[in-house]
């Protein structure tokens, strides 16, 4: 019983050590991370309601994001210590479609700002060797400067950068179950409004990331 304990715990100190050492690899340990880059999404075309699918954002439509972002990393802790992001929103041409109307008859495109919050944002892992890190949080969303949505689950991605020094690409994701209201509005107009981000964007929002820093 003892000699097969040692071994648990000799294999166990062995998987810790791969772990650390793969953590957060070709950057030092005491030296906060920064992540700066783009976003530049669109959404999927909107489906009718007659067909078999649901619409994939709500309002129905395609949907084009663009915007900055810039994230903070604290190693030590294994946590986001800061995030910035804004965005605009606006719709797109979807094939032969015409874009909605306004009251006076002509094409608009509804276009907003966004800013995401991120808060209490975990590294769940970050190795720039293989070029992946994955990062959890809650998002909190503002639309021209007022509160949308409050509270979604999302997943943040870091991919790509293999051949390369760090990751390139960037995802957001709605991980909120489909059926959880985040939508902070309450009035009555707001009903057939999505019900949190998720439905809102669609998944996921993509980017890319620029730039690369690491405290000494």
């Amino acid at each position: 019983m003892c000699n097969r304990l040692v071994r648990v715990f000799v294999c166990l100190c062995i998987v810790i050590g791969a772990l650390h050492e793969g953590f957060i690899a070709d950057a030092q340990a005491n030296g906060r991370i920064t992540f700066t880059g783009k976003i530049f999404h669109i959404t999927q075309p909107g489906r009718s309601l007659d067909e078999e699918f649901a619409d994939d954002t709500v309002p129905p439509g395609q949907w084009m994001l663009s915007g900055s972002w810039r994230m903070e990393i604290d190693p030590d802790f294994l946590a986001v210590t800061q995030w910035k992001h804004n965005m605009i929103m606006l719709r797109t041409v979807e094939g032969d479609n015409p874009l909605p109307k306004d009251m006076h008859g002509n094409a608009t495109r509804n276009t907003h700002t966004v800013q995401l919050l991120f808060r209490d944002g975990k590294v769940r892992s970050l190795n720039f060797q293989t070029g992946f890190g994955r990062i959890t949080g809650t998002m909190d969303t503002m639309k021209n400067g007022k509160q949308q949505f409050l509270g979604d689950d999302v997943e943040i991605l870091l991919t790509g950068g293999r051949g390369f020094k760090g990751m390139t690409n960037l995802e957001i994701r709605f991980v909120t179950e489909q059926d959880t209201v985040t939508n902070f509005s309450t009035s009555e107009d707001t009903a057939s409004e999505a019900q949190n981000a998720r439905e809102h964007f669609g998944e996921l929002i993509l980017g890319m990331v620029q730039k690369i820093t690491v405290a000494e």
